[in-house]
């Protein structure tokens, strides 16, 4: 049975060969960095969007917004398909949605397509932490599995500063359209060799009567059945707000206080 976190106990996982198990990482941990590059890169394009298309902050600010408000919906529901679909399966899938629309953001003509291939960045990244995470449990031991944890998330924050500065770099250099192109193809890459090399686990019965397929609505109160659970979900919220927020306009107003000509030189 599950423990208390939904990952596979003890008695039901198998941990792999030490060998087999840091590829499956090496793999769940460079897409994790890409997701991420694909959700960050925005905030360094903002001064191009703006000067390209004259939209305001207000619009910068909704291509940031609706990445996390589409995660932030879809997150459950997508979670308990990757659970009955295979969780392989649907990370492939996952990245290459997200990659690929990705893509499509450099080759918006206008800011509501921008906007729309920003909300299907969202769809493909929504499970991906949960799903991820399942399958690192499952291949590393218990002993291991807090470290290997925290590791992958912190593939979050690197990827996170990494978008900024790539695409920063890359959209100065070759414009902003490319910047997407340079962070969203590698991707793809890692999302064509994740099944070959990391191989699925059959899920242990989710419902309580032993039944494979519990209903929606019973699983959505496991979820929610634990008040100091429901408290570290609203927690974790918070504490992402502040560095999304900074990651997001951090570059704008470094570009508008260094190009600003009230600002003395010496």
């Amino acid at each position: 049975m599950p423990d208390a976190r939904g990952a596979p106990s003890s008695s039901t996982s198998t941990p792999a060969a030490g060998g087999y198990a840091w590829a499956v990482f090496a793999l769940t941990f460079g897409l994790m960095l890409s997701d991420y590059l694909s959700r960050q890169v925005i905030g360094a394009v903002f001064p191009f969007l703006q000067s390209d298309w004259g939209v305001s902050d207000a619009q910068l600010g909704a291509l940031v917004s609706i990445v996390s408000v589409v995660v932030g919906v879809l997150t459950l529901p997508l979670s308990l398909l990757a659970d009955r679909w295979g969780r392989v399966r649907s990370i492939t899938v996952m990245a290459f949605v997200w990659c690929l629309a990705t893509i499509a953001c450099g080759l918006a003509s206008n800011y509501t397509q921008l906007l729309l291939a920003r909300a299907v960045v969202g769809v493909g990244e929504a499970a991906y932490a949960a799903a991820g995470a399942a399958l690192l449990a499952q291949v590393f031991p218990v002993g291991r599995r807090a470290a290997i944890q925290g590791a992958f998330q912190s593939a979050g924050l690197f990827g996170s500063v990494l978008g900024v500065v790539i695409g920063g770099a890359v959209a100065s250099q070759f414009g902003w359209r490319t910047a997407f192109f340079v962070v969203g193809a590698p991707g793809l890459l890692l999302a064509l060799a994740y099944p070959f090399v990391v191989r699925d686990y059959v899920a242990p019965p989710l419902g309580a009567n032993g039944s494979a397929k519990a209903p929606l609505a019973q699983l959505v109160r496991q979820v929610f059945v634990a008040r100091s659970g429901n408290l570290s979900f609203l927690a974790f919220g918070l504490q992402m707000a502040i560095p999304s927020i900074l990651i997001a306009w951090m570059p704008t107003f470094l570009h508008r206080f260094y190009t600003s000509s009230r600002v003395v030189r010496p």
